[in-house]
């Protein structure tokens, strides 16, 4: 759907957040490290991420440059102009709709309505997007674990091992 590490970009006259993955390495441009704009940079960005719970100082900066880089790629390309705050909710929504519809297509599947259901937030950002995915899928309710950060390496762990492959003839 839309991770931490997927990267913010315009292309083919809309925003765009992924598929593609700035991974750990280079990583978000607030890690300083020469990475792209990422959904935790827009996160950083707000002040939704606190800067001191990370082993290393955030480059603020960096995220800034992104953010005026891309508005203004915007701006050339649209016409539309867009604020930094106004980018960055722009592209969070977009991200919270990719979470949400990978939340709907697994239960419409089943023949269910999502918005029957409580919301559980798991990963390291849950916190920072549940209440938004809850708002695209109409949920009312949510739980946020205290170990939400955690219960997503948890779940892939247990998890069985499998591959899956397709052809086209």
């Amino acid at each position: 759907a839309a991770g931490g590490g997927s990267i913010c970009s315009y292309a083919g006259g809309r925003l765009q957040v992924g598929p593609q993955s700035a991974g750990a390495d280079p990583g978000p441009a607030c890690y300083g490290r020469g990475g792209p704009l990422t959904v935790t940079d827009l996160n950083v960005y707000l002040g939704r991420v606190s800067p001191d719970r990370f082993p290393f100082p955030l480059d603020f900066p960096a995220i800034e440059q992104r953010l005026r880089s891309l508005r203004d790629q915007v701006t050339t390309d649209s016409r539309v102009g867009y604020t930094l705050d106004q980018l960055v909710v722009a592209l969070l929504e977009i991200a919270n709709s990719h979470m949400a519809s990978a939340v709907n297509t697994v239960t419409t599947r089943q023949g269910e309505d999502p918005a029957d259901y409580l919301l559980v937030g798991f990963g390291g950002a849950a916190g920072q997007h549940v209440c938004g995915v809850a708002d695209c899928l109409g949920i009312r309710r949510i739980l946020l674990h205290p170990d939400a950060g955690i219960l997503s390496a948890f779940g892939i762990s247990q998890a069985p091992l499998r591959v899956s492959r397709q052809l086209s003839l």
